[in-house]
C-alpha cells in the first residue's frame, strides 16, 4: 500500500508520539536489542535531530537525562556539547 522507508516510518512515528508526550514509546522507537541483549540505536535516524525533536516537543529534563537518550546523544559525534544546553538547566533560586 503505502512504501515507506524504515527511517520514514521511524521519523513519523517519532514525532507522532513525542506530540503526545509518550517518551517511552519514543525510546522504543529508537533503541533496539542487540546481540546477547544489548542495546543499540537505529542507524537510520540522525540523533541530533532525535534529542532535538524530543527538546522542542518538551521533553522533560528527566527523559533526556535517562541513560538510553543519554547513551543515544554521547553516542553521536559532535552532540556531547548539547547535552548539557538540553538537560542540565540552571535552578532559580
Amino acid at each position: 500500500m503505502h512504501k515507506l522507508s524504515d527511517r520514514q516510518y521511524t521519523w513519523t512515528c517519532l514525532l507522532a508520539r513525542a506530540k503526545r508526550f509518550q517518551w517511552k514509546d519514543c525510546e522504543d522507537l529508537i533503541i533496539t536489542k542487540g546481540w546477547l541483549g544489548g542495546k543499540k540505536t537505529k542507524a537510520s535516524i540522525d540523533p541530533e535531530k532525535v534529542v532535538n525533536a524530543l527538546h522542542n516537543f518538551g521533553a522533560p529534563s528527566n527523559v533526556l537525562q535517562s541513560k538510553p537518550f543519554l547513551k543515544f546523544t554521547f553516542n553521536a559525534l559532535g552532540l556531547i556539547l548539547k547535552v548539557p544546553k538540553f538537560c542540565f538547566q540552571p535552578t532559580s533560586q
